[in-house]
């Protein structure tokens, strides 16, 4: 399957008539604000992987159940991760839109 560039960017111009670039960048600024402050899969992760070690050392569960645990969270966190990763390239597509509109849609 190909990408024809030029159907993308009348979709782009179309979808993007009724912006302003102060609208733009306000909706970019407003996401890394949201992104910033939210924690990583790898961090997520790690914290809970610490809890259940801690748990197993308080003798509150024991390794088995810290393995199946783990598991579980370890699954988790890849979904999260793909999420992650899912809205990067999103975030690099809005930036991309930004650029476009930026220069006049292509036009020079």
């Amino acid at each position: 399957m190909s990408l024809d560039l030029n159907k993308l960017e009348n979709k782009l111009d179309e979808a993007l008539s009724n912006e302003t670039s102060e609208t733009l960048n306000k909706f970019l600024k407003d996401k890394r604000m949201t992104n910033n402050k939210q924690q990583t899969a790898v961090d997520w992760f790690d914290s809970k992987i610490k809890q259940l070690e801690f748990w197993v050392e308080t003798r509150q569960i024991t390794w088995k159940e810290y393995h199946k645990e783990k598991d579980k969270l370890f699954e988790q966190a890849k979904t999260m991760h793909k999420k992650e990763i899912e809205d990067a390239e999103l975030r690099g597509k809005e930036i991309i839109i930004i650029k476009h509109t930026e220069h006049g849609g292509g036009q020079q």
